[in-house]
Formats: C-alpha cells, structure tokens, sequence
C-alpha cells in the first residue's frame, strides 16, 4: 500500500478517543488570538523607525507637559 498499513477495526476504535482529544485541544488553541501587550504597537514601531519616531513622541510629551504647565500658570 502507498500510504501504509491500515489499523485494524480494534486498533481504530480505541485511537478514537485519543482523535476527540487532539481535536478539542486544537480547537481550544485556535480559539483566541494571543493577547497584545498594550505596548507593543510602539515597541515594534520604534524598531523599524528608529530615531525621527522617537525624537517626534519625545516632543509630542514635551509640548503636552508645557501645554499644562502654561494652563496652570495662567490660572495662578
């Protein structure tokens, strides 16, 4: 036979369960995407654009701190 030997009547009637089995944790392991750390996004793009992506939020937190700072003291 090209594909080997067929199990007999026995043989596949006991590897059922064990087929059940695989099936349900192939099932369950495919069931739900891996979860994404929350940082990821700018872990990943910060290795593929290097310094201009980092230089551009370092600014962004900079305004955004200077912004608050300028608002609090406007009102003191």
């Amino acid at each position: 036979m090209p594909f080997g030997s067929r199990l007999s009547g026995l043989a596949r009637f006991k590897a059922i369960p064990e087929a059940l089995r695989f099936e349900n944790q192939e099932i369950a392991r495919n069931a739900r995407p891996k979860r994404p750390r929350p940082l990821d996004p700018l872990i990943r793009a910060g290795r593929k654009v290097g310094l201009p992506r980092i230089l551009w939020f370092g600014a962004w937190i900079a305004f955004a701190i200077l912004r608050v700072v300028h608002l609090v003291g406007a009102h003191t």
